[in-house]
Order: structure tokens, then sequence, then C-alpha cells
């Protein structure tokens, strides 16, 4: 049994080691760590909220698979939905100006044929706020 929770971070339920128990795991870290057994399978079955920003750094797993250079998961997000353009609390970049950075143009081209945009790329109104999506 799965459950969603606010800020990614799900329980699920351990059949191999406590049958009738809930283990807590933090969607952020497993995208970060790269524990695919664990988190493939969760985003495969739409059980994690891909938009679910962390409590430390207000980012969303296609934020935190940019900095952390998880392409393959990143483009497992794009593709069940998330938003492409979500913008880092911390310091105001989308996954493309993350990738620009990081000089990986394909990951750039590959979002951009999606939509992603970089933050100065971004609907802003007169007073130069940006305009959600």
């Amino acid at each position: 049994m799965y459950k969603k929770l606010k800020y990614g971070v799900l329980y699920y339920k351990n059949y191999a080691t406590m049958p009738k128990n809930y283990t807590e795991i933090d969607v952020f870290d497993q995208f970060v760590n790269g524990s695919y057994l664990v988190l493939l399978p969760l985003i495969e079955r739409d059980i994690v909220h891909y938009d679910a920003r962390d409590e430390d750094h207000g980012e969303t797993l296609i934020l935190w698979g940019s900095r952390h250079k998880r392409d393959d998961l990143v483009k497992l997000v794009v593709n069940k939905g998330c938003k492409i353009n979500a913008v880092s609390n911390a310091d105001g970049n989308t996954a493309v100006d993350i990738y620009q950075e990081h000089n990986n143009e394909s990951m750039v081209n590959w979002l951009k044929e999606r939509g992603g945009l970089s933050s100065d790329d971004l609907p802003r109104d007169e007073d130069g706020n940006l305009i959600e999506e």
C-alpha cells in the first residue's frame, strides 16, 4: 500500500522485512542517490508526486535530477508529466538553466524540444514577477 505525502516522502509496505509495518522513504534522497530499484517503480506506477518540493531547498524532482546529472530519471519524470519549467526556490533556475551550467547541450535540447525554458524566457508580468504555470 502506497501513500502520497506533501513533500515527496512516502510510506510503503516492505513485505520482505516488515510485513505489517510501514517504512519511510525520502523520494528526493532516492532520486539523488540513484536508487533505481526503489524509485523507478514508484514513478512508473504514478505513486510519486512529481511536483512536490523538498523542505530544504524548495526543489522538485526534475530540479534535483538536473543538479545531480540523473538524465534518465529527469527524462522519466518529464515523460510522466512533471512541470518541466519548475523554478528552484533556492536560486531561481529551471532544469534548462541547470543543464546549461553543466554544459550538457543534449539535455538542454531535449528539454527545449518538450517545452523547457530557461528562467530568463519564462513569462513574467509587467513588474517582472514570474507568472505561474
